[in-house]
């Protein structure tokens, strides 16, 4: 399990298996998620927030990023409620 906060311009994440990252109070302009297996990720985007899922991941993102996403299976990405 990984926690992070702060601020960055660019930011990179990559779960596998059934790893979890929660970044929801790191506040970037763009992200690149990575997730592989069974894991989670939540952060939060301004701007762009790009995905890549292979498996059954969970991504949770707040913010009002453009999202490009490339899921393989049954894995999803949605809003973070409060």
């Amino acid at each position: 399990m990984h926690f992070s906060t702060g601020t960055a311009q660019n930011f990179y994440s990559k779960v596998d298996g059934r790893g979890s990252s929660y970044m929801l109070n790191m506040v970037t302009d763009k992200a690149d998620a990575t997730i592989t297996g069974s894991g989670k990720t939540e952060i939060t985007a301004s701007n762009q927030l790009k995905v890549k899922i292979i498996g059954s991941g969970k991504l949770y993102y707040r913010g009002t990023p453009v999202i490009t996403t490339s899921i393989t299976g049954s894995g999803t990405v949605l809003p973070k409620k409060i």
